[in-house]
């Protein structure tokens, strides 16, 4: 085991130590109204294991959203669906203490990319030799590069037969390199050259489609956008001016992107595009059936019908200014937004959404000074329905969910949320009926 490559899948069978996520069910209506939320109960919360810098969300068999993979300092822990750990992929060894792991997983969360770089370039100010893999969510490897010596940033596809890379902060940029079994597919974008990428532009984002078959890139140059949308073989499709990021419909006839200076635009898969509301939001989810799409900003949730590309309603918590305090001492009210939004789901036909977001407030560590941090006061969880109505807030410790890697996710039925931080998980149980007297 002192190799990566040597000890890359080991199964196991020890416990996670928590109960199964079925049991204790609420009882529930055959037909719930989606106005009709009136409780919310925590079911209980589970310790992750220590060290976990990540912890990633799937669905169960009956569509109840479980924990499946915790990203540890030294490994990756995948669980089945009663929380047992059924697999482990050592990241670092004992003798080797001079390797770099980069975790990368995308919007579908089907899939986990691991870099594993081992030795330093002082020259190319960058980690040099390594592998990488692909993992689904339930530990099976579906890719392996045993010699991978880019230093770019691989997001693994949901299909998990390749990834999409690009050069990194010290490197020069350049066009996203499309790597599976066989090398990379897209030839013409090693060195730079070919007609499928604008001049002087770097890759900021990616985004894939439901099934992988279709790759967003965003680019920039200095203030300059482009969203630029390729097959998964590495082919240019077409190019959105001033596009930013990019959501895939799951109906596969359409899509929606952050239009820079304007707000959400819509295209189809030919890049003919259609204009949306002038909102400064990003697109966040589709429903199923591809008819309306939620975007989300750091302050605000909007509902936009997509066939007219009207804004249905917009949802925000109240927002005010962090209390803070002057070179003096005295007492200010500063201009730092109080609020912030920071993920969304929701049930495939949007008769319920969930926000997890956080409310924050300033630190004065020295009371006799005003020098003050920025700190996380209280997490939340909204629940919203179909109209944007705000049918439920619980909040909960700050600083609980409130890292970037921390998920939530709703149960297919809308009767389950589940909510990871970095050090635990908690599961709520919805109650959806008329109102007791």
């Amino acid at each position: 085991m002192a190799r990566m490559n040597q000890a890359t899948v080991l199964i196991l069978t020890a416990s996670f130590a928590v109960a199964n996520i079925h049991a204790a069910q609420p009882a529930r209506k055959s037909t719930p109204e989606a106005n009709d939320l009136i409780e919310v109960r925590i079911k209980r919360t589970q310790p992750l294991p220590t060290g976990t810098e990540m912890c990633l969300l799937g669905r169960d068999a009956k569509g109840y959203p479980v924990p499946r993979v915790a990203v540890k300092s030294s490994e990756i822990e995948f669980f089945d669906d009663d929380g047992n750990v059924k697999k482990r992929v050592i990241r670092l060894t004992q003798d080797n203490q001079n390797i770099k792991t980069r975790i990368y997983n995308g919007r579908q969360e089907k899939t986990i990319g691991v870099h594993i770089t081992k030795g330093f370039s002082s020259k190319r100010e960058s980690w040099t030799s390594g592998e990488y893999f692909i993992f689904d969510l339930d530990g099976r490897q579906t890719l392996h590069l045993e010699k991978f010596n880019d230093n770019t940033q691989p997001m693994p596809a949901p299909s998990g037969d390749y990834a999409v890379g690009w050069p990194g902060p010290t490197t020069p940029g350049g066009p996203p390199i499309f790597y599976d079994a066989s090398g990379v597919r897209n030839k013409w974008a090693k060195g730079f050259s070919g007609t499928g990428w604008p001049d002087g532009f770097e890759v900021s984002n990616v985004e894939f489609s439901d099934n992988g078959q279709m790759v967003g890139v965003e680019a920039r140059h200095g203030r300059k956008r482009r969203a630029l949308v390729f097959s998964s073989s590495g082919d240019k499709l077409f190019e959105l001016e001033n596009g930013g990021r990019v959501l895939f419909s799951p109906t596969k006839g359409n899509l929606a992107f952050y239009k820079w200076g304007h707000g959400v635009g819509f295209a189809d898969i030919s890049g003919k595009e259609s204009e949306g509301p002038s909102i400064e939001a990003f697109p966040e989810k589709f429903s199923s059936d591809g008819r309306r799409l939620l975007a989300r900003s750091g302050g605000f949730l909007a509902m936009i019908d997509v066939e007219t590309g009207k804004e249905l309603w917009r949802w925000s918590r109240t927002q005010g200014q962090i209390p803070g305090k002057d070179s003096s001492g005295k007492a200010i009210q500063t201009k730092t937004p109080q609020f912030s939004l920071r993920k969304v789901d929701a049930t495939e036909d949007f008769s319920l959404i969930v926000v997890l977001g956080m409310t924050m407030r300033f630190e004065y560590p020295n009371p006799n000074q005003p020098q003050r941090r920025l700190a996380v006061d209280k997490d939340h969880i909204f629940f919203i329905d179909a109209g944007g109505k705000l049918l439920r807030e619980e909040t909960l410790p700050g600083g609980t969910f409130s890292t970037p890697e921390a998920a939530i996710k709703l149960s297919a039925d809308g009767s389950t949320v589940v909510v990871a931080g970095s050090d635990k998980v908690s599961h709520f149980s919805i109650v959806r009926g008329t109102p007791r007297q």
